[in-house]
C-alpha cells in the first residue's frame, strides 16, 4: 500500500516543527517521507520491501468524518478527492436522523470520484442502537467490497465504537482539530481518542499545539 499511496499524494507538503537551542522552526516533509514513518508488524518497514509488495489487489480508502462533505471545503475534500483519481475512495458521515427512517446507508458520487455514505437512521435512536445500526450498515458495506487492502482514516474517534471490530491494513488519525474542547462534546470523546491513538499507524495533527 505505502508505495502507491505516496505516488497519489506526491507534491503534498506536510509540515513538522523542530526547537533547536528552543525556538520553534518549521520544517517540510514530504509524503512519502511521513508515510515512511510507519511501523509494521513491531519494526521499522524499509522501503525496498515495501516496494516488493502487490498492489495488484483493489485498494479501498474509507474515511471516517463527523463532518459533512458538503460543509465546507477544507483538507479532508482536498486530500480525498485527489485521492480518488488513484483509489476506491468513500467518505463516511455522520448519521442523519430521521422519522420512520429504515436504516440504510445513503450513496452519492461526487463529480471528483469521491463516493459519500450518509448513515440514515430512524429518528429516537438511543446512543447505543446507533452505534449497533452504524456498524451493521458499515459491515454491509464492506463485505460487499471487492477483496483486497483498506485504508480506514479517521477524522473522529466517535467513529470508533462502530468500527473498532475492524482490522485495516493502514490506520490513519488525521487529528485537525482538538474535538473535545468544542462545545457539546461527548465525555466519551477523550477515552476514545486514546484507544484510536493506540491503534493508528500514522497520526497527522492540525498545528504544533495539537501535536504537543
Amino acid at each position: 500500500f505505502r508505495p502507491k499511496a505516496a505516488a497519489v499524494f506526491r507534491g503534498t507538503i506536510f509540515w513538522t516543527w523542530s526547537l533547536p537551542s528552543g525556538r520553534a522552526r518549521l520544517q517540510p516533509l514530504q509524503c512519502e517521507e511521513v508515510i515512511s514513518m510507519r511501523r509494521l508488524n513491531g519494526g521499522r518497514a524499509d522501503d525496498a520491501s515495501l516496494r516488493q509488495e502487490s498492489l495488484d489487489k483493489p485498494v479501498t480508502l474509507v474515511c471516517l468524518s463527523h463532518l459533512r462533505w458538503n460543509f465546507v471545503w477544507q483538507r479532508p475534500q482536498h486530500l480525498f478527492s485527489r485521492a480518488a483519481a488513484d483509489y476506491d475512495t468513500f467518505f463516511i458521515e455522520e448519521p442523519m436522523f430521521e422519522p420512520g427512517a429504515k436504516p440504510e446507508m445513503r450513496w452519492r458520487r461526487e463529480p471528483s470520484g469521491v463516493n459519500v455514505g450518509t448513515p440514515v437512521l430512524p429518528e429516537g435512536c438511543t446512543p447505543s442502537s446507533t452505534t449497533v445500526l452504524q456498524r451493521r450498515l458499515f459491515d454491509e458495506f464492506l463485505r460487499r467490497r471487492p477483496r483486497g487492502k483498506i485504508a480506514l482514516w479517521y477524522y473522529t474517534p466517535m467513529a470508533l465504537p462502530f468500527s473498532m471490530h475492524m482490522r485495516p491494513d493502514v490506520c490513519i488519525y488525521d487529528n485537525m482539530d482538538e474535538l473535545s474542547a468544542f462545545r457539546g462534546a461527548s465525555p466519551r470523546l477523550i477515552e476514545l481518542e486514546r484507544r484510536l491513538f493506540q491503534r493508528a499507524d500514522v497520526v497527522f495533527t492540525g498545528g504544533q499545539s495539537l501535536f504537543e
